[in-house]
């Protein structure tokens, strides 16, 4: 490896701080480059996965947004006056369509950003994303995760209105288990640390040494 080629892999590797996975992604990228190359360290394959990710977070967002708009446009219809949860359920459906807009509005400003940032430096790649990685997580999926609690639940208020109350009551439970099964599935998968501590295997970026 070209000691120039080093001394900029040192420096980007310092550069990433967490466990998350914007840091697995380019951590991963700039050793694969570096490994395959030996004269270049990129993170461009990163930066379109990225960009790929946001881009699915846009179109979930934006139709999420659609259902929403949905619900509240056919308040008339589907009604049920004698529900007294009502009120607060199309109040929640409105809040959660603001929020989705809000998140797909936030999905589509990062994927320009990421856009503009593709063919920089690749030490201006990974400090630009260390620094907004907390804004970018915070500002769409987790506003897309608060959004989809604020569609599930008017929607297991709603329910009664066109099922009998057994039926509801199913529902209810059906849908609480899983959210449980789907946060669980979350934290195992993307925020728990990967490492099989019987099997001594564990992701690259926990082996990082610091430079």
């Amino acid at each position: 490896m070209a000691e120039q080629t080093l001394s900029l892999f040192k420096r980007l590797s310092n550069q990433i701080t967490g466990h998350s996975y914007f840091d697995i992604m380019i951590y991963n990228d700039i050793c694969t480059s570096v490994k395959d190359e030996g004269t270049n360290v990129s993170v461009k394959d990163s930066l379109d996965d990225l960009i790929s990710i946001y881009d699915k977070l846009f179109g979930f967002g934006f139709s999420l947004s659609g259902y929403q708009f949905i619900g509240l446009v056919l308040e008339k219809t589907i009604v049920d006056n004698t529900n007294e949860y009502a009120p607060f359920a199309y109040f929640m459906l409105a809040i959660g369509f603001l929020i989705s807009l809000f998140g797909s509005m936030s999905s589509f400003f990062i994927l320009e950003f990421l856009t503009s940032i593709k063919n920089e430096e690749p030490e201006f790649i990974v400090h630009s994303l260390q620094k907004y990685k907390t804004i970018f997580k915070g500002f769409s999926e987790a506003l897309l995760y608060v959004d989809c609690m604020l569609f599930l639940i008017p929607i297991n208020i709603l329910i009664y209105n066109v099922l009998s109350d057994t039926y509801g009551f199913i529902f209810n439970i059906m849908s609480g288990i899983l959210f449980i099964l789907g946060l669980v599935f979350s934290y195992c998968i993307i925020i728990a640390k990967q490492e099989f501590q019987g099997d001594g295997i564990k992701r690259r970026i926990y082996k990082k040494i610091k430079y």
